[in-house]
C-alpha cells in the first residue's frame, strides 16, 4: 500500500498495550492477525477522555443522558446540535463523535459552549467530512471512530508478559 498525502486531516493512533497476561495473549494475537491486512474496520473508543472534562468526577451526570442531533455544520468546523440536555457543558479540548449510519468521525472541540434551549454550537477540528450530514448522532460520551490497522504494523513481543503495538488510521466506514 502506498502512502497517500491528502489535505484531509485524519486521526492516527499509536497503540501500545500493557504487558499481557497469558490468558490474553491468544486473543490479542488473533486480533493482530485478523486486522493486520488493513481490510477490517474497527470501532475505536478513546479511554483517556471518555466523558467531557466538566463531568470527569461525575461520568453518570444527567447532562450526558442524551446524544445530540446534528442540525448543521458551517464551513465544516462549526456544528449545531439539538436534542441535548440544557446546561450540558462542553469545553475546549473535549472530544465528540458524529455517527451517521455506518460512518463515524471524531473531533476535538476548539471553542466550547453550554447548551441552552436544548441546543449547542461548537467549533471543532478536524472539519466535519461530507459523509456526515444533518441528522447524524452527536455523541458526548461512549465515543466512536472507524479505524483500520495500518498494514503490517501489528506486533507482539516474544516475552513472558508480551506487549502488543499497532497503528490505527481513521477510515470513513
Amino acid at each position: 500500500m502506498a502512502a497517500i498525502e491528502t489535505v484531509d486531516p485524519l486521526w492516527q493512533i499509536i497503540v501500545e498495550s500493557a504487558p499481557l497476561a497469558r490468558d490474553l495473549i491468544p486473543g490479542m494475537r488473533a486480533f493482530i492477525d485478523e486486522c493486520n491486512s488493513a481490510i477490517k474496520t474497527i470501532i475505536w473508543a478513546p479511554t483517556y477522555l471518555d466523558v467531557p472534562q466538566a463531568y470527569l468526577a461525575d461520568p453518570g451526570n444527567a447532562a450526558l443522558a442524551n446524544d445530540g442531533n446534528l442540525v448543521s455544520g458551517t464551513g465544516g468546523l462549526t456544528i449545531v446540535a439539538n436534542s441535548v440536555t440544557t446546561g450540558l457543558d462542553i469545553r475546549r479540548g473535549d472530544l465528540i463523535s458524529l455517527v451517521k449510519d455506518d460512518y463515524r468521525s471524531m473531533h476535538t472541540v476548539m471553542t466550547g459552549a453550554v447548551a441552552a434551549s436544548s441546543s449547542i454550537t461548537l467549533v471543532v477540528e478536524p472539519y466535519v467530512p461530507s459523509y456526515i450530514t444533518a441528522g447524524a448522532v452527536v455523541k458526548f460520551k461512549n465515543l466512536e471512530l472507524n479505524v483500520r490497522m495500518e498494514p503490517n504494523s501489528g506486533e507482539m513481543t516474544d516475552d513472558y508478559l508480551p506487549v502488543a503495538t499497532f497503528n490505527l488510521q481513521e477510515v470513513p466506514k
